[in-house]
């Protein structure tokens, strides 16, 4: 896989084709900047410079071989706007902050004279109002509730260090740990994290082995006009987000992709929320698109707003409307695997129900459990609003562990959490068949977790099993490494649960570090739930005998 020859000439078209707010900043005033914020629909692309036939001017060598790698062609979604359109929106006065390709149109500032005088251009479609003035915005009261129910607290040092470390639950739970045994930790595979901010990222110990070894090959703030992502004025969001994924530590904390090349894109305000906050999630999964992103984890969801003129009825969270499902249906068509939160707005009496762009049916939505695999009373309800069922899958999203900002390990709670745990093991079957398209690899994920066929409006398919979905992949059937039985939560103090969708399991059998047997359990079926109660704290082993003979012996701590 070609390694990255992509990023100077990225840098150099983000530059000169993605309105280089930057250097603007230097000759607008604050006051246009301080201006209400609206997406400017085109009519067309007219008059650009730019052609299908010499895509490498606006797209970058590695975006190109994923699109030919799915048989898709550049067209003209891929083109950029026309400069020529955009130079006319900025002669009225307007300061064009961004463009979007797939949308074809600009987020600019404008005050109400220059947004009438935009309007009368022959060239503008349509106009959407998607932010306040910053003088409404100090006005107004802002409820933005996306991660009140996210929670974070001190961890206690006292649990399981094994190589995972206190990460060893929430990858055991979704059988990942057999993924990466078989050499799959996502090395090769760029993942995009498209969040509020990574505050104190670029400085904590854990995550220094990204950027010495070149492994974080974007940054880009788009919220703030050449704002810095790691400030300590952004938030501690997407540290503790891509943590799950990204550190790898063995004995202390190792995440579900640790091998794997990261871009950082801030594209949310944690301050307020406002419809601007979808538009910048389109540029920014453009962004990711154009570098060649292989995977994208967004921790994001919009539903209601500060301004109630802003609200999206549920009825149009139907996976077609809202411009992020449309950014996603975008990058799924050109190769993107997308994995995003359900939300965590369950209990809420005006919206207990996913919001976009979880509601796309080609974006992967993670509801949250905890470890015993019951749904946390937070996460979002599907379906969506055509009815398609929501959310995806499951993973642990409630006393699971990141690392926060200040560089201590944390219990966590929130779907936010419960997608890039998911994410990063999608990575890993990314690199494993990197030709497996993103609805073929939903389709797996989903067909290897514990409620399929059937699916509910809390836990979707329920918890995967990545071991199985490797599987299942081409070419990977006759690993010998992988694991066909899954056991949680492990550690434990209660009771195991073991299961295996390829078979009845016939006897599980419980032996102490000498081998000598504590149980032995007749099952028949496949799914079993064990008591260990009574069993010593410390190591033991479970021996799991399948109907035909086949025979997996596998590690377990009893707190």
């Amino acid at each position: 896989m070609r390694r990255y020859l992509f990023l100077p000439l990225f840098l150099l078209f983000a530059a000169n084709f993605i309105c280089n707010a930057q250097t603007k900043k230097a000759i607008i005033e604050d006051s246009v900047l301080d201006a209400p914020q609206y997406a400017v629909y085109f009519t067309d692309k007219n008059g650009t410079p730019y052609s299908v036939d010499n895509p490498l001017e606006f797209l970058s060598q590695r975006a190109l071989d994923r699109r030919a790698m799915r048989g898709m062609a550049v067209n003209e979604d891929d083109l950029p706007v026309s400069p020529t359109y955009v130079a006319g929106l900025t002669a009225t006065g307007a300061f064009v902050k961004w463009t979007s390709r797939w949308g074809n149109l600009a987020i600019v500032c404008a005050t109400d004279n220059v947004i009438q005088q935009i309007s009368e251009l022959p060239y503008v479609d349509s106009i959407v109002y998607i932010k306040p003035s910053l003088k409404k915005i100090q006005s107004q009261s802002h409820n933005n509730s996306k991660w009140d129910n996210e929670f974070y607290h001190e961890y206690s040092v006292g649990h399981n260090r094994v190589d995972y470390g206190v990460a060893s639950a929430q990858i055991e739970q979704i059988n990942g740990v057999p993924v990466h045994n078989a050499g799959y930790r996502g090395e090769g595979i760029l993942i995009a994290v498209i969040d509020a901010g990574f505050r104190n990222l670029n400085q904590i110990p854990e995550f220094q082995p990204l950027f010495e070894s070149g492994r974080v090959v974007f940054e880009k703030d788009i919220v703030e006009i050449g704002g810095n992502i790691y400030s300590s004025s952004t938030h501690t969001h997407g540290t503790a987000v891509t943590s799950t994924m990204a550190v790898n530590n063995p004995g202390s904390f190792v995440g579900t992709a640790p091998d794997a090349s990261y871009a950082f894109i801030r594209t949310e305000d944690g301050s307020t929320e406002y419809l601007v906050e979808e538009y910048n999630w389109i540029v920014g999964a453009e962004m990711a698109d154009s570098l060649g992103a292989d995977i994208i984890n967004s921790s994001l969801g919009y539903s209601t707003f500060d301004d109630p003129d802003m609200q999206i009825p549920y009825s149009q969270m139907d996976g077609n409307t809202c411009i992020s499902s449309i950014a996603v249906k975008r990058l799924t068509e050109r190769g993107v695997h997308v994995v995003v939160s359900a939300g965590n707005s369950n209990g809420d009496e005006e919206w207990p129900w996913i919001g976009t762009p979880a509601d796309a049916v080609e974006a992967m939505a993670i509801a949250a459990v905890d470890p015993q695999g019951n749904i946390a009373s937070f996460s979002s309800l599907g379906p969506n609003g055509a009815g398609d069922p929501k959310p995806n899958v499951a993973a642990c999203g409630l006393y699971c562990t990141v690392i926060n900002a200040n560089g201590t390990i944390e219990y966590s709670a929130g779907t936010s959490i419960s997608s890039p745990i998911t994410c990063g093991m999608v990575a890993c079957l990314v690199q494993a068949s990197p030709t497996t398209t993103p609805a073929e690899m939903m389709d797996i994920v989903q067909q290897h977790a514990d409620r399929y066929p059937n699916t509910s409006i809390y836990y979707g398919y329920g918890i995967p099993d990545f071991g199985a979905s490797l599987n299942d992949l081409d070419g990977i059937s006759d690993n010998e490494n992988l694991s066909f039985t899954r056991i949680y939560p492990n550690p434990s103090d209660d009771e195991l649960n073991v299961s295996c969708q390829m078979q009845p399991i016939s006897t599980i059998r419980i032996l102490d570090i000498t081998g000598r047997c504590i149980n032995d359990i007749s099952v028949n079926g496949n799914f079993a739930k064990i008591s260990v109660k009574d069993i010593p704290s410390g190591m033991v082993f479970i021996e799991i005998r399948l109907a035909d003979g086949k025979q997996e012996t596998r590690k377990i701590i009893v707190r």
